[in-house]
């Protein structure tokens, strides 16, 4: 018997006697389950090179070929009119949104407008929608702009205060908001990000799934070093499932 043989027979000598019993012969599946890959930590901010600057137009190149069609058929005026900050309105005006994302984001169209009107303030989009929410809440969401939807939250652009710029999810039903984004160029690279993670990640076996996940931790954090600033935040969250095989 060679060294190899004897060392199946006494792996399988291991096995309980049902197994070595029945065997392959009775259809049982002698495998052994794949390794799980281990949940590795976000790194935090200072541990990453922080990713050069893209300027939207050179964004706006890039958005189609990862994210499929992207609208900009926005008038210059559209955003600026909606009070959005000079960076966000530049942004949508010269990179433009995905049409949508599978999962992600839909983004909010001129034909037909979202309830509300295109960009409208949440206060006015969930009230036109129907919203039973505290007026002091709708109050407070009046400093937030639609952009879109996560097919549960709407995503929106926080318009005023020290986080002006920045892209919150927010739930129409409570009100309540998960940090995504410092800023709209940042979430349009994120969706970059995760979208090529996951067209790589076809086919890999768990513990190779699990590495390309753990880069795609750093690159977000390269892009926007607060993206992981919460364990609620809305890509803290996202990435979660992602490890799990989720997503």
């Amino acid at each position: 018997m060679s060294r190899q043989a004897a060392a199946n027979q006494n792996a399988v000598s291991q096995l309980p006697a049902w197994v070595s019993r029945h065997g392959p012969e009775a259809g049982i599946d002698l495998t052994f389950p794949q390794p799980r890959p281990n949940r590795r930590p976000a790194p935090g901010p200072d541990a990453v090179v922080p990713a050069e600057p893209v300027r939207d137009v050179a964004l706006g190149r890039r958005l189609p070929g990862a994210l499929g069609e992207v609208l900009r058929l926005f008038d210059a005026d559209d955003p600026l009119r909606a009070g959005l900050p000079s960076d966000t309105c530049s942004t949508l005006t010269w990179a433009g949104l995905p049409v949508e994302v599978p999962l992600l984001f839909t983004a909010d169209r001129t034909d037909p407008p979202p309830a509300g009107g295109l960009f409208a303030d949440l206060r006015t989009a969930l009230t036109a929608a129907g919203s039973t929410l505290d007026p002091q809440v709708l109050d407070v969401l009046a400093g937030w702009n639609r952009i879109g939807s996560d097919g549960l939250c709407v995503i929106a652009v926080q318009r005023e205060g020290q986080e002006a710029g920045s892209v919150w999810a927010v739930h129409p039903r409570t009100g309540s908001g998960r940090f995504v984004n410092s800023s709209l160029s940042a979430y349009l690279r994120s969706l970059l990000l995760v979208a090529e993670a996951r067209a790589a990640m076809v086919g890999l076996d768990p513990l190779a799934a699990g590495t390309a996940v753990a880069g795609l931790q750093e690159a977000l954090v390269a892009v926007d070093p607060a993206v992981f600033r919460a364990e609620s935040a809305w890509w803290s969250v996202l990435v979660e499932q992602l490890w799990h095989g989720l997503l």
